[in-house]
């Protein structure tokens, strides 16, 4: 090249222009020997004009000031719009053209794309001129890509980019964007010149470890991405790209490595790395490249301010734009232009962003100061501010529900000095609404919801955690001219309060479906009795769960609200004597938790009015001591179905009540360290189908009583070292499809022995030799499909 080059310049008596176009090598040795090319000869003959996207290139190469092009009027991105769409020739054109300068201001003052979207508009109708998902209002960022444009943008960039995901025979070329599948090979195996590329994505890569060439010889390389990929730790090249001469490297992508477990500390030497993303890296350990102030770790992002200095690193975060992002420990920004210089307001990939900072540290800047200049993208979907010590909040905090008004889930916590809170009745896409730890808040009202119609239409949760001064929440609120009432939350699903003391509901219980109250007495008790024009102000719950109250059960008046209740959770709750109506209440119930509250030597008994439930199909009986109870309690239960007796540590025996729940089908005994005695009550449980025995370690063998069990499908015997054996009538017992037996050794044993065993035939893991090894399989599987669950979710 250089010498033909010299030839064509030695030429005299001609005057030459070279355009250099498009120009993308910012390598100044490079740079320089180009222009050490085109200096031979007659200067004053020879003009160069280069042309670049990259203003520091341009300033690199120019011997002269370089001249900035303007972007196109839109009225020029019409013209070419016209022009390459044939739009003159079209029959429809009067009603087209408001379409199309509509999509021509959309074009940025871009010719190509101008150009491009004129040629995907030229064959298209009217209908699809307008529905082509190119017109939007301004503020949307995210269009559909039409086929035809894709198509055109890669023919546009084919001697650039590379998919070899998709394209086998290569051959030798220079790409400087690369996609590959195989991670086992080193680069220049594919045939390409690694010195040309500039990003390179590694795309689901499935072999464990990462070949140490894969990509040493790239050079240049700025982005490096390994997402998704199965790796589980990085070759030492990564730790080693100084001494390669990878000095451009900006961007290192790992997330949703699910296997990665560790990253060199080295990599934090790496003077041009400015990215690393470590999103859903879960076994990832954390070394000391965590604790950098060198680049921005994503998505969580940790501000540093040494001892002294005048200015923390959260500047590095201009340079990032990720899809989700957590920053901690703002109270070391030093002051309000350090927040306001990474434009969070353009970074419109961000759709999670949390912002967090430290309790009880001194601040170099008021909270108000720095989250003023943290104003979001509109792209926000999720919302989460913690630790904000100011009393007051910035107006775009207070008018949330324009600046974000795509918000699905908003949570404040720990902002104790904050005294009112933001009208959010309006965001319209709303479903999950949390508050925590805000102390000086003591009213919920009107203000909360926005006083117009219509108020949190689609909020499914809502949580009020730690407000200790919380006094009153008005469930509904009044608008229009009439003072129309509405309920706050239409369509509430889930309703958590706990430690709210003093808190009240006013006028009607919420509308919500399940409810959790814990240690928080007033929201049980504060209600009149039922009256007889009560029937409007009923609410839909059907799932109760309390938790820590005081309260007696009789003065559980929000029971009197509830009267589909189906299912009830009672856990250390000090009193459960009741009261008639409160038994009345609880007619509809079907299942019922109970978990007693132990103070010093006290042995709480069973509640005698559970023998008044007569719907009650699940009973889980957690914690007590003892289970003494009548006989007669039980024998009324005759819906009953599933029986859970769990952590009963003063039990030696299985209650004699037992044998009164013929209706019985699901039985599980767990945690009795003293129990000695299976007692012969289990003969009577003839239509039990599925029986766990689990940590009972003393309970001898054999179970005798066990051949009674003829309805008997499903055996599960865990941790029960003294059960050694099983008695000989398990033979008789046909319908058993599933044995599962673990923690039992000699049981194990007996059973691999023993031909009692051979008629469970229906399924070859109901076998217990065969058995351990396909639950473990199907447990490997299960957490393989977990993740890759929760990796589509992310997504």
């Amino acid at each position: 090249m250089r010498t033909r080059l010299s030839k064509l310049l030695a030429v005299t008596g001609k005057k030459i222009i070279i355009v250099l176009d498009d120009l993308w090598e910012d390598e100044e040795s490079q740079l320089d020997e180009l222009k050490g090319m085109l200096k031979i000869g007659d200067s004053g003959k020879v003009i160069v004009i280069v042309t670049t996207r990259d203003e520091a290139i341009a300033k690199k190469i120019c011997t002269v000031q370089p001249f900035k092009l303007p972007p196109l009027a839109d009225e020029m991105c019409w013209n070419i719009i016209k022009q390459k769409s044939a739009f003159e020739a079209r029959d429809d054109k009067a009603q087209l053209e408001r379409i199309g300068r509509d999509i021509a201001m959309k074009c940025g003052g871009v010719a190509l794309a101008a150009q491009a979207l004129g040629y995907m508009l030229k064959p298209l109708t009217f209908g699809e001129w307008e529905s082509t998902s190119m017109v939007h209002g301004p503020d949307v960022s995210v269009f559909t890509m039409h086929d035809l444009v894709h198509d055109l943008a890669r023919s546009v960039m084919a001697d650039e980019l590379l998919d070899a995901s998709q394209f086998r025979n290569i051959g030798i070329s220079s790409f400087r964007y690369v996609v590959l599948k195989d991670c086992s090979k080193p680069i220049d195996s594919f045939g390409i010149s690694p010195a040309k590329i500039r990003a390179l994505h590694f795309l689901g890569c499935d072999n464990i470890v990462l070949h140490g060439d894969a990509f040493s010889l790239v050079k240049y390389m700025r982005v490096l991405d390994l997402s998704e990929c199965r790796i589980q730790r990085l070759p030492n090249c990564i730790g080693e790209f100084r001494q390669l001469r990878l000095r451009k490297l900006h961007t290192l992508d790992v997330s949703s490595c699910d296997n990665l477990k560790r990253i060199a500390e080295s990599v934090a030497d790496m003077d041009s790395l400015k990215i690393l993303n470590v999103k859903d890296c879960d076994e990832l350990d954390e070394p000391k490249i965590f604790r950098s102030n060198s680049f921005a770790m994503l998505p969580h992002f940790i501000v540093h301010a040494d001892d002294g200095a005048s200015s923390s690193n959260i500047g590095l975060l201009r340079l990032a734009n990720p899809d989700e992002l957590k920053i901690s420990r703002l109270e070391l920004v030093k002051s309000p232009e350090e927040a306001q210089s990474i434009n969070l307001i353009k970074k419109r990939r961000i759709e999670k962003l949390k912002l967090h900072w430290t309790d009880d540290c001194e601040r170099s800047v008021d909270d108000i100061q720095v989250l003023r200049e943290l104003l979001p993208p509109s792209t926000v979907n999720e919302f989460e501010i913690k630790g904000y010590n100011s009393t007051y909040i910035p107006r775009w905090v207070v008018a949330i529900a324009h600046y974000l008004p795509n918000l699905v889930k908003i949570e404040m916590e720990d902002l104790p000095m904050c005294s009112s809170l933001p009208s959010l009745g309006q965001l319209q896409n709303l479903e999950k609404l949390a508050f925590r730890r805000m102390g000086n808040i003591t009213k919920i009202g009107a203000g909360f919801s926005g006083g117009n119609a219509g108020a949190f239409p689609r909020v499914k949760e809502f949580e009020l955690k730690c407000m200790p001064n919380l006094e009153e929440w008005n469930t509904m609120y009044s608008y229009g001219e009439d003072g129309v009432k509405e309920f706050m939350f239409p369509n509430l699903k889930e309703l958590i309060i706990s430690d709210c003391p003093k808190l009240r509901l006013k006028p009607h219980p919420p509308r919500a479906k399940d409810w959790t109250i814990q240690n928080s007495n007033n929201v049980l008790s504060s209600w009149g009795e039922r009256g007889h024009n009560g029937a409007f102000f009923f609410a839909p719950g059907t799932h109760l769960q309390v938790i820590s109250c005081d309260v007696p059960l009789y003065e559980w008046r929000l029971l009197h609200h509830l009267l589909g209740l189906a299912h009830l959770k009672i856990e250390h709750c000090s009193d459960l004597s009741s009261s008639l109506q409160v038994i009345k209440d609880l007619f509809t119930l079907q299942s019922l938790h109970l978990t007693p509250y132990i103070r010093d030597n006290d042995q709480q008994k069973l509640p005698e009015w559970l023998g008044e439930l007569p719907n009650l199909q699940t009973l889980v009986i957690d914690g007590y001591p003892e289970l003494d109870a009548p006989a007669d309690i039980f024998r009324k239960l005759t819906s009953i179905q599933s029986l859970r007796m769990l952590h009963c540590k003063n039990m030696t025996a299985l209650p004699q009540w037992l044998e009164e729940l013929t209706s019985l089908k699901q039985l599980e005994v767990s945690d009795f360290p003293q129990l000695y005695n299976l007692n012969k009550s289990m003969r009577h449980l003839t239509s039990l189908q599925s029986l766990a025995i689990r940590n009972c370690e003393n309970t001898p063998s054999p179970l005798e009583w066990l051949g009674s069990l003829l309805a008997l499908e499903e055996l599960i015997i865990l941790d029960c070292k003294s059960i050694t054996s099983l008695p000989e009538s398990i033979e008789d017992l046909t319908r058993l499809k599933e044995l599962q037996i673990s923690g039992c050794p000699e049981l194990k044993q007996w059973c691999d022995s023993s031909w009692k065993l051979a008629h469970i035939k229906e399924k070859p893991e109901g076998h217990v030799g065969k058995q351990s090894k396909v639950k473990d399989n199907a447990t490997k599987k299960t957490g393989n499909d977990d993740k890759s669950k929760k990796k589509q979710k992310k997504k």
